[in-house]
């Protein structure tokens, strides 16, 4: 009984707790939801009474949200799956710029309360370092970059591109040698393989299991092809409790 009165109280502690941070905090820009209709993902009532509005909204009802759950401090990011889900390089890196011109205006209208991660365009790896060193050095308010786990790309949508692969050792290198850390966050599954995986069981191609499953593979090829031993002030973040790696680390120091 004992126990459960602490844990109880420490509970309601967190719950209270002023100050807070809040990371991974998604907004949309009008044409981005072109490429992808976040609304179509959740309708409304599942997250709040219209999502789109949500996204767009930085300084009326998010504000007051912040304020009314002491939530101090925000940080922005691009609404997946963001440029990534974006085929056509030309139209990505387009995209990806005037997200980034954007968030750094409203990031502008109240720094002590909000800060940006750049979004960027990864079909050409030194295309994406330089948006990346524009929004460190020549832009304010950016900490850091989101990649929305895969680059989709080819004239049907249906490729994808891994970081693992020797040519973006450019980009790492950048952000290697600017201290920004890259956030790897999840996205949906392209059609191919939603219809080989997740077709029969739909409900376990996001947050329950396919969003962990496709980010941490995608991290494990970046450890395991020496990404890191190339670059050892290279930062990676991994939300949502690692995404499964604490588990996978377990079962590697095992092995």
């Amino acid at each position: 009984m004992l126990r459960f009165q602490v844990e109880k109280h420490l509970c309601l502690i967190v719950l209270k707790m002023k100050g807070k941070i809040a990371l991974e905090e998604c907004f949309a820009i009008p044409e981005i939801l072109q490429f992808f209709n976040p609304a179509s993902f959740a309708s409304k009532g599942v997250i709040g009474d219209d999502l789109n509005a949500n996204l767009l909204d930085i300084h009326d009802r998010r504000l007051k949200q912040m304020d009314e759950n002491d939530v101090e401090f925000m940080v922005l990011s691009l609404n997946a799956p963001g440029c990534q889900g974006i085929a056509d390089q030309k139209a990505a890196e387009e995209m990806a710029r005037l997200a980034n011109d954007r968030l750094e205006q409203d990031v502008l209208k109240n720094p002590t309360r909000f800060a940006a991660v750049a979004a960027l365009s990864m079909h050409d790896p030194a295309q994406a370092a330089d948006e990346l060193r524009r929004c460190m050095i020549e832009k304010k308010g950016f900490v850091g970059a989101m990649l929305n786990d895969f680059q989709s790309c080819g004239e049907d949508g249906q490729g994808m591109l891994y970081y693992d692969d020797p040519r973006y050792d450019v980009f790492w290198k950048a952000a290697n040698d600017l201290r920004a850390p890259v956030y790897i966050h999840p996205r949906p599954s392209n059609k191919v393989i939603h219809e080989m995986l997740w077709k029969g069981r739909p409900w376990l191609d996001f947050s329950a299991l396919g969003y962990a499953n496709r980010v941490n593979m995608h991290l494990l090829g970046i450890v395991t092809a020496g990404v890191l031993d190339r670059f050892p002030d290279l930062i990676l973040v991994i939300g949502h409790m690692g995404e499964h790696m604490c588990v996978i680390c377990a079962i590697f120091s095992i092995n």
